[in-house]
Order: C-alpha cells, then sequence, then structure tokens
C-alpha cells in the first residue's frame, strides 16, 4: 500500500540533491483546474526535494471554447463566449494583483477564489475579488490598486507569453523542470496525480543521468497520459 512517507523522498542528479520547477496553467475558473492545483500544492509541500511552483492563469479563445465545451455550458453566441473570456481574464488579473503580497498569498488566494465561485463562472462578479481578498487577510487597499493596475495587466500579457513559448495549449498543464537538465524539461497536459508526477519525476532523474551520452534532446516532451 502506498502511503504519505513513500512521497517523502530525495531525488539526486549527479551525486547532488535534484531541484524542481513547477509551472502549473490554469484556467481560474475551471473546476479540473482547482482539484489539479491542490494535488500539485500538495505534492510540492510533502517532497523534500525543493520545489519552485509558479501557477500562472492562462487562456484565449481556443482555451475559452474547450471550457465552455468541458462543461457543457449552453453558450452559442459571441456575447456568450466573450462574457466568459471576460470574467476568466478579471479572476487572473485579481490572481496576480493578489500574488504582489507574496506567492503564498497568492496561492491562497486562487483557492479561496476557486471555492467561492465552486466550478461555476456564473458566481464570479466584481465584489468576488475584494471579498476573497478580505477572506485570505490581504492588504484590501494595496489590493485594489494593484488589481486596477496597468502593471499587473502588464504581468498578465508576460504570462501569456510564457504559456505560448512552452507550447501550452490546454489547461490545467504542467511543466517541470529539473534545474540541472539545463533547460529541457516535460509537460503533463492529464492525469495530474502525484503518482503520475513522481513517475515524471523519476523519469527526468533517468534522463539527466543519461544526458552526457545524448547529442541531442528536445526542450520539452508532451506526456499525454
Amino acid at each position: 500500500m502506498v502511503t504519505e512517507r513513500n512521497y517523502r523522498i530525495r531525488y539526486h542528479a549527479n551525486g547532488k540533491p535534484s531541484i524542481f520547477e513547477f509551472y502549473l496553467f490554469v484556467n481560474p475558473l475551471q473546476p479540473d483546474c482547482y482539484r489539479f492545483e491542490t494535488e500539485v500544492m500538495r505534492l510540492s509541500q510533502t517532497m523534500c526535494n525543493p520545489v519552485d511552483l509558479h501557477i500562472i492563469c492562462y487562456h484565449n479563445q481556443k482555451t475559452v471554447i474547450d471550457f465552455i465545451q468541458s462543461q457543457n455550458i449552453p453558450c452559442s453566441s459571441l456575447d456568450c463566449r466573450n462574457d466568459i473570456f471576460q470574467k476568466i481574464y478579471q479572476a487572473a488579473l485579481s490572481y496576480k494583483a493578489a500574488c504582489f503580497q507574496g506567492k503564498r498569498s497568492g496561492h491562497q488566494y486562487m483557492l479561496a477564489m476557486q471555492e467561492m465561485t465552486k466550478g461555476d463562472y456564473r458566481l464570479f462578479n466584481h465584489q468576488v475579488p475584494y471579498e476573497v481578498a478580505k477572506k485570505v487577510g490581504l492588504e484590501l487597499d494595496v489590493f485594489m490598486s494593484d488589481y486596477q493596475s496597468d502593471l499587473v495587466k502588464r504581468i498578465y500579457l508576460r504570462d501569456q507569453k510564457i504559456a505560448m513559448e512552452m507550447g501550452i495549449e490546454h489547461t490545467p498543464s504542467l511543466v517541470i523542470f529539473e534545474h540541472s537538465l539545463s533547460g529541457h524539461g516535460v509537460i503533463l497536459t492529464q492525469d495530474l496525480t502525484k503518482e503520475n508526477i513522481l513517475r515524471q519525476l523519476r523519469l527526468i532523474i533517468e534522463q539527466n543521468r543519461y544526458s552526457t551520452k545524448r547529442k541531442h534532446q528536445p526542450r520539452l516532451r508532451i506526456v499525454h497520459h
């Protein structure tokens, strides 16, 4: 039987402890993203190796259509799609504003916002960011100023560029890097469970072990299982 103790392991590469970087790309109003966020957070907190977790909101017209279809939302008009797009956009900006008060505060804000909207995008309105910020103990005046600022919009656009450069097409998606692999990593697009992520970490370590024998390696490989 697999127990939590099994997860408290330390990965080594070339005799040195491995350092991992996780980029989790999400739609902040998508129920699946909430489940995977909690899974990835729980894993990163129980691993012995250092894990730098970045949660990045990403959406475009394609991911919005995917979201509508996956949630069986009756939405056939352009106005409806634009409304959903704008709600996701505002939720993403509010999360980024919360991150200005610390990454941990941003993660807490994200989870609280998703719990408040209960997987129903219609429950997100202009009051939600303020109520969530108050609930998680952010400095409200600072948060609201950041939320409405041009700076948070520019950083949001930078995040979209990061997602496109990494080849992200779906949410949720998890990109895993191990620092000694010189930028080579893996993208998980399905089954973002602790067990599958740990399996991929082991494969990354194996890749690192034999990397000196390989002249050509893909920067990222996509894993769909």
